[in-house]
């Protein structure tokens, strides 16, 4: 198995593709914030996580234990840091002419996203999907669930997907 180098960290991150969830711990370099991780210039072509775990979405009830696994990232459609990891969030607070739109986010394997996301006030939910130029969108305080696996709900304060792969409900 892996050994982490000197200047290496893991962190318990959970990746979501179109029909599985990887949960596990991931190697980054240790000035790496994995919350914004993918969004940066240092994203890599594979998540390298140690001690995983992967589950099926599409409801076949497939998992598998694994040492060590290579999950393409041009295949992920959301990650998040795992629920007990202290993160820092990706914007500030009172930050002027922005504002919290509530969401609910349906994707592959009817996998749900409730939460929020930071938009401008000066615009609405529509013009922000058809005009953004991030590969990925930030989602606070969510609930993942799916109903092929009714027990499943992961709560993230923070959250970053693929908007391309996903539908949106405003819900204010």
């Amino acid at each position: 198995m892996y050994t982490v180098k000197e200047n290496e960290k893991t962190t318990p991150a959970m990746f979501y593709t179109r029909d599985a969830l990887f949960h596990g711990e991931v190697v980054t370099t240790k000035i790496i914030r994995v919350n914004i991780w993918l969004r940066s210039d240092s994203a890599p072509k594979y998540a390298q996580l140690l001690n995983a775990q992967m589950i099926s979405l599409s409801g076949n009830g497939y998992t598998g234990k694994f040492d060590e696994i290579f999950v393409p990232i041009d295949q992920v459609v959301a990650y998040h840091a795992a629920p007990d990891v202290e993160i820092e969030l990706d914007y500030i607070e009172n930050e002027p002419n922005r504002r919290m739109a509530p969401l609910k986010v349906i994707g592959p394997s009817f996998l749900t996203f409730t939460g929020e996301t930071r938009i401008s006030t000066q615009t609405e939910f529509s013009s922000t999907l058809e005009v953004g130029r991030s590969s990925w969108l930030s989602l606070y305080d969510s609930t993942i669930s799916t109903p092929n696996m009714p027990k499943m709900r992961v709560q993230a304060p923070m959250l970053l997907l693929r908007p391309e792969a996903f539908s949106f409900i405003l819900m204010d």
